[in-house]
């Protein structure tokens, strides 16, 4: 059985949406989102368009279920609960999404990387705003919400594809870099 059938038998999905949902994780890796019309999604199943809607009611309902299913594939690192951690995060981070490349490239397709920055990514900054507020007590609220919003970004799933693919770095150089651009965020709240 493979990883992504696997994580779609966790949920609470008929057979027919497992099946659906399966062949639409396998296309993510050759296709765009956009461009997959819900014939298109159809055909990859061999059934109908009206067997796609009476699973799914409405295309959002699908994009809403695959975005449960690829945040569950990239199988995230736990948010870290110290600043020790969050210093050693984007390795591990960075380390998830080298491992489910695919996975993560799907997921920054505009159909579902906003659903994932509405759930998961959510609470993760949620979790790493409040860490920064409770290890720097003393310090002015603006400054840590702007430190907190500038981390939020280097941990980010757009920042690893950006340093990555756009400005050509390694997995390795990508971690470092990122890893001094936190530490940096960091020492702005060690020295006011």
């Amino acid at each position: 059985m493979t990883e992504a059938m696997s994580i779609i038998n966790e949920f609470d999905f008929n057979n027919t949406q497992k099946t659906i949902l399966l062949n639409l994780v396998d296309a993510l890796k050759v296709h765009n989102l956009e461009s997959l019309s819900i014939k298109d999604i159809a055909d990859l199943s061999d059934i109908s368009e009206r067997t796609v809607f009476r699973n799914f009611h409405h295309r959002e309902g699908l994009i809403d279920a695959l975005a449960q299913v690829v945040v569950r594939l990239l199988d995230s690192p736990p948010t870290p609960v110290c600043i020790d951690m969050l210093l050693d995060y984007p390795k591990a981070l960075f380390a998830c999404f080298e491992k489910n490349i695919d996975f993560t490239q799907a997921a920054l397709q505009p159909e579902i990387v906003h659903r994932i920055r509405g759930t998961l990514a959510a609470k993760r900054w949620q979790e790493i705003e409040k860490l920064i507020h409770r290890s720097y007590p003393g310090r002015s609220k603006s400054v840590k919400k702007m430190v907190a919003a500038n981390i939020r970004f280097l941990l980010s799933a757009s920042t690893w594809h950006y340093y990555r693919f756009i400005l050509e770095l390694s997995a390795q150089m990508t971690v470092q870099a990122v890893t001094m651009s936190v530490c940096s965020q960091l020492e702005i709240l060690a020295d006011s």
